[in-house]
């Protein structure tokens, strides 16, 4: 889909509850940049922000964390 990203922690981290405080605070400064250039980009109507964790979830790279907008 045409806006659709994928945002990754810099270190390989495959577990959410591993990642630092640091890393977290980075990944959302990340999602909220990313939600301001979308949205002047291309002005959707709304956003879906989202994590899929472990393979019985749907990850397609279970062993590396990541955010999808």
């Amino acid at each position: 889909n045409p806006g659709h990203l994928l945002i990754i922690p810099n270190r390989h981290v495959g577990e959410f509850t591993d990642l630092k405080r640091s890393e977290l605070h980075e990944l959302n400064e990340l999602i909220q940049l990313t939600l301001r250039v979308l949205k002047d980009a291309y002005e959707p109507a709304g956003f879906n922000v989202g994590l899929n964790l472990c393979s019985a979830a749907g990850a397609g790279i279970p062993e590396h964390i990541h955010y999808h907008v």
